[in-house]
């Protein structure tokens, strides 16, 4: 079942898709907003988090399409592909990357409110690395460098996101 809602998110527009990742993201800062200084918030938070991992988990490891282990170590390659003729559905892919590690960056900033960005940043590519890994070595998927790049800027856009909204409920 959760294959199949995340294959269907995945085969929404491009546009539809992050309409629908703002919009969870607009409800959570609402949501921050209006319970952060409530003492059962932040476990919330870590319960979100928590299920937020383990969907990423089960699309990239867990429910692994094939069986075939590959590896891509040219950064950008998908661009460089998609620039030279190649397929165009290498765009999407990097763009829901983007969109699937967002909320990733939203919670673990929310999470570690005290921690550097640059602190941050290095721990969601480290797990970004993690799976890529696991990729590899359990033969389930191509491991590329694109995928830790797209992982760790979507997390990072979302942490941003979170500063800035920090930043304005303070002014």
């Amino acid at each position: 079942m959760l294959a199949e809602i995340l294959l269907r998110i995945y085969c929404l527009p491009l546009w539809k898709a992050g309409v629908l990742v703002l919009f969870a993201a607009g409800l959570f800062c609402w949501m921050h907003r209006r319970w952060e200084n409530r003492r059962w918030w932040r476990g919330t938070v870590l319960v979100l988090f928590l299920c937020w991992s383990a969907v990423v988990l089960a699309q990239t490891v867990w429910l692994g399409r094939t069986t075939q282990r590959t590896l891509s170590l040219i950064p950008f390659q998908c661009y460089l592909t998609v620039f030279q003729g190649g397929e165009k559905e290498l765009l999407r892919s990097a763009f829901m990357n983007v969109l699937l590690f967002y909320p990733g960056g939203i919670l673990v900033q929310s999470l570690c409110r005290s921690c550097s960005l640059w602190k941050l940043t290095v721990l969601v590519l480290l797990g970004s690395v993690a799976i890529e890994c696991c990729q590899y070595g359990f033969g389930i998927g191509t491991a590329e460098t694109d995928d830790i790049i797209h992982n760790t800027l979507g997390a990072f856009l979302g942490m941003l996101s979170v500063r800035q909204f920090q930043a304005r409920q303070r002014s």
